[in-house]
């Protein structure tokens, strides 16, 4: 439990967007507006003089962009970027940042960006699990520093690739998949998937629940998106899979 009042600012060249942004900050009872920037320039000029625990920043502003503003600052608090763009570029986390959120924001994904700083600052132990639970999307870095977002319903299985992942993901509208490869290590990145909508086939692979079309007693199961396509899972997560199917 938080005892101490967090105190945050916002910096947004769009008043609407950090209007929407405070509504759902204002839910979060451990949490005290200090200052609201519309202006960059200015938010780099009063932010040192102020005591803020916690930033939020647009990444896409005239002027300065939100990374520029970070970089700017002697002292920055802890961040959390979000941007109304599906990619951006971002080497965040060597910037103190906690989370990336896109535009328009909704409450469970603040909420959790909300906690994701909470703990790097030491004021919050809570599981990589219980912080995924509420997520809809997910920032992948794709290399040299861009990341995409993309919806967690959108994909359809990951798979290890040495250093990197292959995510699959909806392709379009009919039941075809598009493999993207993202930047980041297998472990890693299923620590960043809710537990009760994905699932661990074997060492090297992780399903959408909701693909699973059938389940065969030879060790693979089958998927409706992409349609027909068959994954391994070894012996011991297949009894496991069974249990959870049967209490669905």
């Amino acid at each position: 439990m938080i005892q101490q009042k967090i105190r945050y600012a916002i910096v947004d060249d769009n008043s609407a967007d950090a209007e929407s942004l405070i509504t759902h900050l204002g839910k979060i009872d451990y949490l005290q507006q200090v200052a609201i920037f519309h202006d960059p320039l200015q938010a780099a000029k009063e932010i040192p003089k102020l005591d803020i625990d916690l930033l939020f920043l647009d990444i896409d502003m005239p002027g300065m962009s939100g990374v520029d503003l970070l970089r700017l600052l002697d002292k920055p608090p802890m961040a959390i970027f979000y941007t109304a763009f599906d990619e951006f570029w971002q080497d965040g986390y060597a910037l103190n940042v906690a989370d990336y959120l896109r535009k328009p924001v909704d409450f469970p994904s603040v909420l959790n960006g909300v906690k994701k700083a909470m703990v790097r600052l030491g004021e919050l132990q809570i599981s990589d699990a219980e912080l995924t639970l509420g997520s809809s999307q997910i920032a992948l870095p794709m290399g040299d520093g861009v990341h995409r977002f993309e919806k967690l319903a959108d994909i359809n299985y990951i798979k290890a690739n040495n250093k990197t992942s292959l995510v699959s993901l909806v392709h379009g509208e009919g039941q075809g998949e598009r493999i993207i490869e993202v930047n980041m290590g297998f472990g890693r990145l299923v620590k960043q998937l809710p537990p009760d909508h994905f699932f661990k086939l074997d060492r090297s692979t992780v399903v959408a629940l909701d693909r699973i079309q059938e389940t065969l007693s030879v060790g693979r199961v089958v998927l409706s998106i992409p349609e027909g396509k068959g994954l391994n899972v070894t012996e011991t997560n297949l009894k496991k899979l069974l249990k959870i199917s049967h209490s669905r």
